[in-house]
């Protein structure tokens, strides 16, 4: 008799984690399945080349009595607490979790390694899962982002560490407020900063930092906390360490990197402290960070010519969109500066994230804003705010709704000079990136 696969279904399952935890589902002989809104790459991408169907919208029918587990995405009730898969599975009674308890099953191992803070989190754990790879460490990994030097999100493998992109944010929004590095049993953390972030879940700045206490708590006396010594309320978070703790800055890293941007250069230093504690060789580690090529989305080049360079990046936050201009303009110091703004994340449904905005793009030659992508319930902030809250003069920002008006504005701006134009988002671009590339060749 035929053995019948064990079936998951994957609601909203073009998140970075869990399209991630997907993969490795199918890879252990699960039936998977998976739904999703937004459907963009890379993950759309690496969801097709593993074979996975992405069912597209949300549906009563994508549901049946036959699925053994159900694991809800934490965008999946951000537009619709009464998403129709999530009801559906409630009403037949299916197991439900997320891909942080999915992830702390099948990937968190006894040595298990956390990256976490407000920010760097991505890139962090990525070059870790680098390194210690490159080391011959096959090391068991989970990352909120697509490695350029992998071809996989997630990979379980035979030693006995772990490297997991831990999360303060909620695990799934109106269904488990736990944070998901709650859930990854951390012996080893580095933790960037815990700079107030997510107004909209965390309207107190208290109780945000609470979340980093809670997993500093966690880490046993034999573990080791690898913080920076310039991340926002980390004196607050540390004095609840029972562990070691060891402070790194970007002086500690004394090489270059081919990734750009100096605060990859801090990057590197928390991965050097973290595996010099760890035991591998300082020089090895240093070979194998000069070959860490960066992640997709952050600050990757995807198009240069003779006269122009486009980059497409992930910030959102005013703190990492200033970090990644800065990075941007220290690298292209000659070039006219252009961005192209897609306020996709929720954030931008408060006017707080608009405070201090003024201070982001003061390096910027022009800045355009795309179309605010709106979100159920209510929105207090409009592109037009957006513009204004920067305090750039109409000649150098404009809010620009329509993609084709967009290219437009970018042809007579890159015109006859050299030009570098960063892409800001994290959703997707619906195609303007490549209309751009188009249009330049």
């Amino acid at each position: 008799m035929k053995k019948v696969k064990k079936w998951v279904h994957f609601i909203a399952i073009c998140g970075t984690g869990m399209g991630g935890m997907a993969v490795v589902m199918k890879k252990m002989g699960w039936k998977v399945t998976g739904s999703d809104i937004d459907i963009y790459p890379p993950i759309s991408s690496y969801l097709s080349n593993n074979k996975i169907n992405i069912q597209n919208a949300f549906k009563l029918s994508h549901v049946k009595k036959d699925i053994d587990l159900i694991v809800l995405g934490g965008s999946a009730l951000i537009d619709d607490r009464n998403n129709p898969e999530y009801i559906r599975a409630k009403e037949l009674g299916l197991r439900i979790v997320g891909y942080g308890q999915l992830a702390a099953k099948y990937i968190v191992k006894n040595n298990s390694i956390v990256v976490t803070g407000t920010y760097g989190k991505t890139t962090i754990t990525s070059m870790l899962a680098w390194v210690m790879s490159d080391l011959g460490e096959d090391v068991s990994y989970l990352i909120g982002g697509q490695p350029v030097n992998f071809n996989e999100i997630a990979h379980v493998g035979s030693s006995e560490y772990s490297i997991v992109e831990g999360d303060e944010y909620p695990s799934i929004i109106y269904f488990d407020f736990k944070p998901r590095f709650m859930y990854y049993k951390p012996k080893f953390v580095i933790l960037t900063s815990a700079k107030w972030d997510h107004l909209d879940v965390f309207p107190e700045e208290k109780n945000y930092v609470e979340r980093y206490i809670s997993l500093v708590k966690l880490i046993p006396k034999d573990g080791v906390l690898v913080a920076s010594k310039d991340g926002e309320n980390l004196d607050a978070v540390l004095r609840y360490a029972k562990c070691k703790v060891i402070r790194y800055s970007e002086k500690d890293f004394k090489d270059s990197l081919s990734v750009i941007g100096r605060h990859n250069i801090e990057n590197a230093a928390a991965v050097l402290k973290l595996l010099n504690e760890l035991g591998f060789p300082e020089d090895k580690i240093y070979k194998s960070l000069a070959g860490f090529r960066g992640v997709k989305k952050r600050l990757e080049v995807v198009y240069a010519d003779s006269k122009t360079t486009l980059i497409s990046d992930f910030a959102q936050h005013r703190d990492k969109l200033k970090a990644s201009i800065d990075s941007v303009d220290d690298r292209y110091q000659k070039e006219k500066f252009i961005v192209v703004l897609d306020p996709h994340a929720s954030i931008f449904k408060k006017t707080e994230a608009l405070e201090k905005f003024s201070e982001v793009f003061k390096k910027v030659d022009y800045l355009i804003v795309r179309r605010l992508k709106t979100l159920k319930g209510h929105h207090d902030v409009t592109g037009p705010m957006i513009v204004k809250a920067t305090g750039l003069p109409k000649n150098r920002a404009e809010y620009i709704p329509l993609d084709v008006d967009i290219i437009g504005k970018l042809m007579e701006q890159t015109r006859g000079q050299k030009s570098v134009i960063l892409f800001c988002s994290s959703g997707g671009w619906n195609g303007l990136i490549e209309k751009t590339i188009k249009a330049l060749s």
